[in-house]
């Protein structure tokens, strides 16, 4: 059974990404059998918030058209971030995109044909994935700080799949000490992004 079989595709307007849908997007998805949802990229900012975050939350992925950083693209992209949906980048220059994001940008260039072959690609490697099962994370040390801190980062570190190996402090009532902790770099900005949400500070000792 495929996992993406609803895929949210937002695009900028205008007729070169109308041949990007036509010739690239849209007949890369009837190959995998997955239904293609256009986003409407032309609505004002109020009318965006109104109804982008269930858009975005009833399909199983987002395919997002970097190019030229459209303002609309960006929204739903941040959505679908926030949502946790699994997201693939395209654009027509991979060096034109502002932002830093760890995954490949599928660049096509001016031939739509050649994000369909690419497209095809992805998807074939995704759902040739076997499912994994991520570990359950559980606190080495049942303290009150460790309890707080599995409370607040808990789900990130269980989508990391990572198990606590070091100790867990607090230098006071904004700031955690992460002692001895071996940690990859993508679960440690995931930590930071979180903490900076919440006023919070981590220091990795």
């Amino acid at each position: 059974m495929k996992t993406f079989a609803n895929i949210a595709v937002a695009l900028p307007a205008g007729e070169p990404f109308e041949l990007v849908w036509l010739h690239g997007i849209k007949p890369a998805l009837q190959e995998m059998a997955a239904l293609g949802t256009r986003l409407n990229t032309s609505l004002s900012a109020y009318a965006l918030r109104d109804q982008v975050r269930k858009t975005v939350a009833d399909t199983d992925c987002l395919l997002a058209d970097v190019t030229g950083n459209n303002p609309a693209v960006m929204y739903y992209l941040g959505v679908a971030e926030a949502l946790g949906k699994p997201i693939i980048l395209v654009a027509r220059n991979a060096e034109s995109v502002v932002f830093q994001i760890n995954q490949p940008i599928l660049a096509y260039a001016d031939e739509p044909a050649l994000l369909r072959t690419q497209l095809i690609s992805r998807l074939s490697q995704h759902d040739q994935e076997a499912p994994v099962a991520i570990p359950i994370v559980t606190p080495k040390a049942g303290t009150p700080e460790v309890a707080r801190f599995y409370e607040i980062f808990g789900d990130i570190l269980q989508q990391h799949g990572y198990q606590n190996h070091g100790e867990i402090k607090c230098e006071n009532e904004s700031t955690f000490l992460l002692i001895e902790q071996d940690m990859e770099l993508a679960l440690v900005q995931d930590l930071s992004r979180r903490a900076r949400e919440r006023g919070l500070r981590l220091k990795l000792l």
